[in-house]
């Protein structure tokens, strides 16, 4: 497979790689850099013929995409990280299922409002 092929592969299923690789994070975000540059590598080294690698990268994707665009997110991963050094060991696992527990929360705290 070319790199031409990859990358079109990667684009159709990982549709905010170009906002997340060009995310600008400070210099001593060592977070943020970790978690871009795993990023990176593995949308390029995943197995483009399974269909649950497929499907873990279109919503591994989604997940950081969230990191990035939300600061309440970002702000919530960053303390997570620094409170727990040891989720650098599995960061993928620990980022996801930190994600997992950030959205039952925010679903949790959609309040609903009278309409009078």
């Amino acid at each position: 497979m070319t790199t031409i092929d990859k990358a079109a592969i990667v684009l159709e299923f990982c549709p905010n790689y170009d906002a997340i690789i060009s995310f600008d994070y400070q210099v001593d975000d060592i977070i943020s850099k970790q978690i871009i540059d795993y990023y990176r590598d593995y949308v390029f080294n995943f197995d483009h013929n399974n269909k649950e690698d497929l499907l873990f990268i279109k919503n591994f994707d989604q997940i950081i995409y969230e990191y990035i665009d939300s600061g309440k997110c970002f702000k919530e991963v960053q303390n997570h990280f620094r409170k727990n050094p040891s989720c650098y060991n599995d960061l993928i696992n620990s980022f996801i299922r930190l994600n997992n527990e950030y959205s039952d929360r925010l679903v949790r705290e959609i309040t609903t409002t009278k309409w009078v």
